[in-house]
């Protein structure tokens, strides 16, 4: 029988709590996310219901490129910035080390 962790029932409450704000998962939960294959697949689910096509991986060199970009929109309007960098917002799911850089 498979039981959900207490990480991954924090990743689902975070998920159903910040749907409407678009905002990236904080670092914390971001590291759990890479490492859990049943939380990956609930943020790819998620992503695939508000992204209009499948987005490609990337580098943290190329997240880290865009990133003041992505901030600086995102700050006057959050999903206009997911919508313009899909590729850094999925980034930002999947990364902790980004996510804590994003943070910070």
């Amino acid at each position: 029988m498979n039981t959900v962790s207490a990480e991954c029932r924090t990743v689902q409450e975070w998920m159903q709590r910040s749907k409407r704000q678009m905002r990236p998962v904080p670092a914390e939960l971001a590291s759990h996310v890479s490492e859990c294959s049943l939380c990956r697949a609930a943020v790819y689910t998620m992503l695939a219901t508000l992204l209009p096509t499948p987005v490609q991986p990337i580098s943290c060199d190329a997240c880290e490129e865009q990133l003041g970009d992505f901030i600086e929109l995102e700050r006057s309007n959050a999903r206009q910035a997911m919508q313009r960098y899909p590729e850094i917002w999925q980034h930002l799911w999947f990364c902790g080390d980004c996510a804590e850089t994003y943070t910070l």
